[in-house]
């Protein structure tokens, strides 16, 4: 069988080459990294209230067995250190995880209190879901 439908001198636009054309431009590593800062801040402001910390360690526990600081302990996150490992991406992609799943918490406190913050963190992790292709959304199952 002859494949001259494959023929690459003919130049033609298949639907994929026409959705790529069209798609949003690809978020710049500058852009990827202020919106993990952003999303490190919110998170700091909403882990600072103790009984947001209570609330996720009851998570944690209930799903991992363990509290929330032995699992980033774990993971080699310090949530203080953050902002010097931009260019180790395991790590971020590992909090970015982690931060997705704590916040889809259905607690009336949480959701009462950080309402903005939940929201802005949740308009950048889905930002960077998209550009980075986290998948993040079979973590929240």
């Amino acid at each position: 069988m002859k494949d001259d439908f494959f023929d690459d001198g003919v130049n033609m636009n298949t639907l994929f080459h026409l959705l790529g054309d069209n798609q949003r431009p690809e978020v710049t590593n500058k852009e990827i990294n202020d919106m993990c800062l952003k999303v490190l801040s919110n998170f700091n402001n909403i882990y600072s209230d103790q009984k947001i910390v209570d609330l996720f360690d009851l998570f944690c526990i209930k799903k991992y067995k363990f509290k929330l600081d032995v699992i980033l302990r774990d993971s080699d996150i310090d949530l203080n250190e953050m902002e010097q490992y931009s260019e180790n991406q395991a790590i971020w992609v590992e909090l970015l995880t982690l931060v997705s799943m704590l916040i889809s918490i259905q607690d009336d406190y949480l959701q009462a209190n950080f309402r903005e913050k939940i929201r802005e963190i949740e308009n950048n992790i889905r930002v960077l879901d998209k550009a980075l292709r986290l998948r993040l959304d079979l973590y929240n199952k």
